[in-house]
């Protein structure tokens, strides 16, 4: 059977980091977060505006989502397939 197995958790997984960022910023700011969230943005725009480029990869992949990542090129593949019909003769 393909797929993942019933009751599949590795989406419950990934927000495991989430739910401890969440808990850090409430534990600096009693806003629930708010405040040193907003500080953190702030600083990752001054970043961007320094030059950094890891500053505006992040606002890149937090505005318009990260790119599509390739897995490798047609040259790196192991495995090329060709496939031909050849035509009834008459």
């Amino acid at each position: 059977m393909a797929g993942a197995p019933p009751g599949n958790q590795n989406a419950a997984n990934g927000k495991k980091w989430k739910a401890a960022i969440n808990r850090a910023l409430e534990a600096r700011s009693k806003a629930e977060g708010r405040e040193i969230l907003d500080a953190l943005a702030d600083t990752l725009i001054t970043q961007a505006f320094a030059g950094e480029q890891w500053a505006f990869q992040q606002l890149g992949d937090r505005l318009d989502g990260k790119p599509p990542q390739t897995v490798g090129s047609d040259e790196d593949s192991p495995l090329r397939m060709a496939i031909s019909w050849m035509g009834q003769s008459k």
